[in-house]
């Protein structure tokens, strides 16, 4: 059995109904144009990968939200403007629409048109309300675009998606072991925004990215790779914090937890990662996802 079908049966098992497919595109520091689909990436990142994982996903029963997800090496992508405006609106929207039709072909249920790209959601929404028409045009599911979780209150056209995107690496906690009942304080504070927001625009608040790594202070800054020491509690609590407060809230649609790696030996004791495979935090979601 190939390690994609071994993986997404793992998946389904830990009581999920929905998977997101990532396959990566790339500008390069000093160009502006997105590439992708390139020999050098690993396989589930390509074309021909993210097709046969949404199929694996779709004979295991799960539901797909395709994301295709552009990186700028050594940047954040939300920090990135082009030189040559022209081309990269070009090159964005070919990658955009070849994965928007490819959703369509094997009835991706959502899709995730763009993430975190910051600077220009505020400078050309424009841009990002032209995409949205245009992939409307070429694949019939529900349209998202995953907003960072500082940048979600700028954006200008949620009405015109399905769901209100956020990654939502939300910093909730300085203390290096936080407890649960200090999470769900902070988590609390933050629904009042994200409710009132999800009023406003009349649209449910979909987590396109969640998770912690297992380390010590995971809740300070959950985007943060900087190496910390291993804590795997702390992970678990975090998880059990949110799935104990928003995830109940009316206006939250779901979420997709960031992530899981398709590996045999991936996560366990030690392992710092995002990941929960192999920790005490894939307990927790597995209790969380029964209900």
């Amino acid at each position: 059995m190939k390690v994609e079908q071994i993986q997404m049966h793992e998946i389904a098992k830990s009581n999920t109904e929905w998977v997101a497919v990532i396959p990566y595109g790339y500008t390069s520091p000093g160009e502006s144009r997105v590439m992708y689909d390139s020999d050098f990436q690993w396989w589930g990142e390509r074309y021909d990968g993210a097709m046969q994982l949404i199929q694996s996903a779709k004979a295991e029963g799960l539901k797909v939200m395709l994301k295709p997800q552009v990186w700028v090496p050594r940047m954040w992508v939300g920090d990135f403007y082009p030189e040559d405006l022209d081309e990269w609106e070009k090159s964005m929207t070919a990658f955009t629409l070849d994965f928007a039709r490819l959703a369509d072909s094997l009835d991706v249920e959502i899709f995730c048109l763009a993430t975190e790209y910051k600077t220009l959601t505020i400078r050309h929404p424009d841009f990002f309300e032209g995409l949205i028409e245009e992939v409307r045009e070429v694949y019939d599911g529900k349209v998202t675009y995953a907003a960072n979780w500082d940048e979600y209150q700028s954006i200008t056209f949620w009405d015109k998606l399905d769901f209100v995107g956020v990654n939502a690496y939300f910093p909730l906690s300085e203390s290096k072991e936080p407890n649960q009942e200090e999470l769900i304080s902070s988590w609390n504070k933050l629904s009042i925004e994200l409710s009132a927001l999800s009023n406003t625009v009349q649209k449910s608040v979909l987590f396109t990215e969640f998770g912690y790594r297992s380390v010590e202070k995971t809740a300070q800054k959950p985007w943060d790779h900087e190496k910390a020491a291993y804590d795997s509690l702390a992970q678990s609590v975090a998880f059990d914090a949110l799935f104990s407060s928003v995830w109940r809230e009316p206006w939250m649609a779901g979420g997709f937890i960031w992530k899981w790696r398709f590996f045999n030996d991936a996560g366990g004791h030690g392992d710092a990662s995002y990941t929960p495979q192999g920790k005490p935090a894939m307990t927790v979601i597995q209790k969380h996802f029964a209900r």
